[in-house]
Order: structure tokens, then C-alpha cells, then sequence
């Protein structure tokens, strides 16, 4: 699930891992996207733009791109059953998602390899990443 918090909530809280400068992902394996400022909406209660960055949308309403992120423009893939296949920013930057019926691992700049460990509960216990070592989750 992708989820919008302004950056404030994003620099708080020890269950969120940063995956970039702009995106976490907490025990439960929410996305986060780090931006802030004023909210407009779409008529269907979709974020059209938040603070300068500027959201849009597939027609099955999930998120497509964001611009003016911290980590610049992002493209959102889902593979066709509907979870998050990859995140693209810049011009050679991505992060690529594996299940195995759940997220198994994001692989990609520049943290390099993210690999989830889980309660029977489906919580994340434990992130284990090639750049920055092992996160545990209580």
C-alpha cells in the first residue's frame, strides 16, 4: 500500500525504514511517500498536488507519478494483480519489488538489497539490507 505523510511524520517514528531520500516503508510493508505542504484534491478525493509535488493516476485509480519529490519524479509499476512492481526516479535510479505471496524483497540504488523477514501476524520482523545491516522489528 502507498501511503502520502507529510515529511514531518516521515523524519519521525523507529518503525519506519528509508528506502531514499523520499520513501519508507514501516513494519506492516506501507510505502511512504516523504512530501508536505498544502493539499489540493481531485473530485474523487485523490491528491492532485501537496505542497510543489504533483500527483497522477492510472485509470484504476493507483498512484502513477509523482513530481517534485525529494528524490525528483517517481514512476509508479504494479504488476497485473496489483502490488507495487517497481519505483522509478531520475534517469537510471529504481527500486524493483519480489513476492512470495507477500514482499520478499526491493532490490535497487541506493541502498542496494532489502530482504523482509516476518511474524506469523504478517508484521516485518526484521529488514535485512546489503548497504546498512539488519533492522529488527519488536
Amino acid at each position: 500500500m502507498l501511503m502520502i505523510i507529510p515529511s514531518e511524520v516521515g523524519r519521525q517514528g523507529e518503525s519506519l525504514f528509508q528506502l531514499s531520500r523520499g520513501l519508507y516503508i514501516d513494519e506492516n510493508r506501507n510505502i511512504y511517500l516523504n512530501v508536505s505542504g498544502s493539499t489540493n484534491y481531485y473530485s474523487n478525493g485523490q491528491i492532485m498536488r501537496m505542497g510543489s509535488s504533483d500527483f497522477s493516476y492510472y485509470y484504476d485509480g493507483k498512484l502513477m507519478t509523482v513530481t517534485n519529490t525529494p528524490d525528483g519524479r517517481l514512476d509508479f509499476n504494479y504488476y497485473s494483480h496489483g502490488r507495487l512492481m517497481s519505483v522509478t526516479y531520475g534517469i537510471r535510479l529504481d527500486f524493483n519489488y519480489y513476492y512470495d505471496g507477500k514482499l520478499m524483497s526491493i532490490v535497487g540504488a541506493p541502498y542496494g538489497r532489502m530482504d523482509f523477514s516476518y511474524y506469523s501476524d504478517g508484521r516485518i520482523m526484521r529488514i535485512t539490507n546489503t548497504a546498512r545491516g539488519t533492522v529488527n522489528y519488536y
